[in-house]
């Protein structure tokens, strides 16, 4: 095995490093606290920690559910006794007799039908049993058996509801109440219910009688000041009438509209008149000025037909003569004579005609002005109208309402009188006074029941308590526990599943002579004993390996780097077993252990580390002397890491670190580094940045969340090319099976 430095160095330096090493191919990851939960989730959960659950559940039910019981076994019994009243009648005779307490009229109701109607407020009259008024004079009766008992003790023991019932899924009340007290005593409960019994029972007759008498003394009171009411009323009406001689009001406001409608179609003719007259008016007075009278006694009657013919006639012949006679004969000047009187007469004519129609015209404007006075008189009248009908319908309305009212209350002081006179009947005690009692006859103790159900409540509460733990176990412990949410957390290609094998920790070595080319046969170099892996563990292996090579298919990958977020993540393991397995596979594989701060990965191979990566950059050794080949397979090499450095960030960072890994990627068909942890380590991001890909080990039930989530960032700002993560240490093994088949589908299909 020989590695020429030269021979390398200018290819190396003349090849172009792919563009998509320096790119970074990580998916950006969602929150996972924004991710929904399901069903199946849900459920895992509750496998995973359903011991803790029992453990808290049972804890907290034994420890409270002791103290419970303890603490019942030293309270002293205590009992119940009640007794029930019925404060409404229920039959419809005793309703209708009931409804006459509030003076309605008992006809009516019954030709109403309104039997259903209560009478009482419940919560009102519940406040008024308990209040001090009613309490303290019984409570005086119960202090001379019990001088100790005060109202506030009395009332916290005291218990006062209306009785209900569900009808519709609906709830309903009824007329009955139910007073019940409790005490250690059964003789003392039956003690104070009868008295209250009794005490309510008196009440109910005082109040009743309390409130006719009440009732009728206000009617009384009532009626002078009712009847003062109508006859007051009746004037205002009177006086009303007289006023705007009001009789039938809306007859008498038809018969104004119809007058002031006249007068409006009466006025609106006579205005057209008088415009007609005007214009007429106005042109024969210009006519007459203009000396044409002629044409105003032509528009005139027959009259004038006489006097306009013999003005034709004489203009005429004058017209005729002219041209035959000289001016100044005889004919002409009788003739021009004619003419003249003629016009006089039809001037004086002409002059009556206007005089005339200058008359029309006065009489039209007044006749014009009689009118709109006696509308606008009218109009007055029709505004005053509804106001003073209004008037008078509300003084009509309230003598009405007035009379009513009157009547009403002197029915109402009828009946309060019959009714008063009429034997009282109180509140019935339906169910006497009686203490809560066994088959036997024995009182029953309320504090059993009470125990009970604060152990119910006790085991439904432990059990939610419970779950709750278990969920915030599962919260505050941020690992994964399947390979399907390694996927779904970091948004990756999930290359390989491997499951946990046992044997991984038994492994044993002993010492065994082991030649190399350029050492002294003096060396010994531990001899590895392989355990027997199961074969699902081997399979999961090859199929890691197939995957990334599947990824590869377009550019060949030559170089890989398997890290993990922490130590203690099996990345070691992952790598090893990769290399074996491609080796096995017929690739010339180089396994590197690029962790310069604590190298263990010679000791996992039975291999030795006495020089390593960190000498051939700093003391610039050849590759013949460093790289081993494994006892595991032909094709498997092997680069330690060689002497710890104090500062191997400054070896890896070097254009030495770079060339070699240039050499070391021509010599080998395939280069495996296997570097410290990514978080808080810039180790692994300086080699990862070089390489053509990085795989990420992930440790199920170990590997925290957020370390994951920031070394893939930390990979994110180093433009390494991520391509996809391991799930390591699955427990099981159909699922591991399942689960590396389907990624092996769907990556050999979305790559094909």
């Amino acid at each position: 095995m020989n590695f020429n430095h030269s021979e390398y160095t200018d290819s190396y330096n003349s090849k172009k490093i792919p563009d998509y090493i320096n790119g970074s191919s990580a998916k950006p990851m969602e929150n996972q606290e924004n991710s929904e939960l399901n069903f199946n989730w849900v459920l895992a959960v509750f496998r995973r920690r359903l011991p803790i659950m029992a453990v808290v559940a049972f804890g907290v039910t034994a420890l409270a559910g002791s103290l419970i019981v303890k603490q019942s076994r030293q309270v002293v019994p205590v009992y119940e006794g009640s007794f029930r009243l019925l404060v409404e009648p229920v039959t419809a005779e005793s309703r209708v007799a009931r409804l006459s307490l509030l003076s309605q009229n008992t006809e009516d109701v019954v030709q109403q039908g309104r039997f259903n109607i209560s009478l009482v407020d419940y919560e009102s009259l519940i406040r008024v049993l308990s209040s001090p008024q009613i309490i303290n004079p019984l409570l005086q009766k119960i202090n001379e058996k019990y001088p100790n008992m005060t109202y506030n003790g009395l009332l916290g023991k005291l218990s006062t509801k209306r009785v209900t019932y569900e009808k519709d899924a609906k709830t309903e009340g009824t007329s009955l109440i139910r007073v019940s007290y409790q005490s250690s005593e059964p003789e003392k409960i039956e003690f104070v219910l009868d008295i209250l019994s009794q005490g309510y029972i008196d009440y109910s007759i005082q109040e009743r009688k309390a409130s006719i008498q009440q009732g009728i003394a206000f009617i009384q009171s009532e009626l002078p000041e009712q009847r003062n009411r109508v006859n007051s009323l009746q004037d205002k009406i009177q006086s009303l009438r007289q006023k705007y001689d009001i009789i039938e009001p809306i007859s008498q406001g038809q018969q104004l509209s119809i007058r002031q409608r006249g007068l409006e179609i009466e006025r609106l003719n006579v205005e057209s008149s008088l415009r007609e007259k005007k214009v007429l008016y106005e042109s024969i007075q210009k006519q007459f000025d203009n000396g044409n009278y002629v044409f105003i006694l032509s528009n005139s009657p027959n009259t004038y037909q006489t006097i306009l013919k013999n003005a034709q006639q004489v203009e005429s012949d004058i017209a005729t003569l002219s041209s035959q006679l000289k001016e100044d004969s005889i004919p002409m000047q009788t003739l021009r004579e004619q003419n003249l009187e003629l016009t006089l007469r039809l001037r004086e004519q002409a002059q009556a005609v206007v005089f005339q129609v200058g008359n029309e015209v006065q009489a039209l404007e007044a006749k014009l002005q009689t009118l709109v006075s006696g509308e606008n008189t009218l109009k007055e009248e029709i505004e005053i109208w509804p106001l003073a009908t209004r008037q008078y319908d509300e003084l009509q309305r309230e003598l009405e309402f007035a009379i009513e009212h009157y009547k009403e209350l002197l029915s109402k002081l009828e009946s309060l009188q019959i009714d008063d006179a009429q034997i009282q009947i109180p509140w019935q005690i339906i169910d006497p006074p009686k203490v809560m009692s066994n088959a036997e006859g024995k009182p029953v103790s309320m504090a059993v029941k009470e125990t009970r159900k604060k152990l119910a409540v006790l085991m439904v509460v432990s059990t939610l308590l419970s779950i709750g733990v278990g969920f915030l176990v599962e919260v505050l412990i941020p690992v994964f526990h399947t390979p399907e949410e390694v996927k779904s957390f970091t948004k990756l290609n999930l290359l390989g599943v491997i499951p946990l094998a046992p044997s991984l920790k038994k492994v044993q070595t002993k010492p065994i002579r082991h030649y190399f080319t350029s050492r002294s046969t003096s060396d010994f170099t531990p001899l590895l004993i392989q355990p027997e892996y199961s074969a699902s563990f081997l399979e999961s292996f090859r199929s890691l390996y197939t995957n990334i090579a599947l990824m590869g298919k377009n550019q060949p990958i030559r170089s890989l780097v398997v890290s993990s977020p922490s130590t203690g993540d099996g990345k070691s393991t992952v790598s090893m077993h990769l290399a074996q397995t491609a080796a096995a596979m017929g690739k010339r594989v180089l396994l590197v252990d690029a962790d310069l701060r604590l190298p263990q990965l010679h000791q996992a191979l039975g291999l030795q580390n006495q020089a390593g990566l960190s000498d051939t950059i700093a003391n610039y050794i050849s590759l013949n002397e460093v790289i081993q080949q494994s006892d595991l397979e032909e094709n498997l090499f092997f680069l330690s890491a060689g002497q710890t450095v104090p500062d191997p960030i400054k070896l890896l960072s070097s254009q030495k670190m770079q060339y070699l890994m240039g050499q070391l990627q021509g010599f080998f068909d395939l280069v495996i580094y296997d570097t410290p942890p990514l978080v808080g380590l810039a180790d692994g991001h300086l080699v990862a940045a070089r390489v053509d890909g990085v795989i990420l080990v992930v440790r199920l039930a170990k590997t925290d969340q957020s370390l994951v989530k920031k070394s893939l960032e930390e990979l994110t700002i180093s433009h390494a090319r991520v391509l996809g993560v391991v799930a390591n240490e699955v427990k099981s093994s159909d699922s591991i099976a399942m689960s590396a088949n389907r990624q092996y589908r769907n990556s050999s299909s979305s790559l094909s």
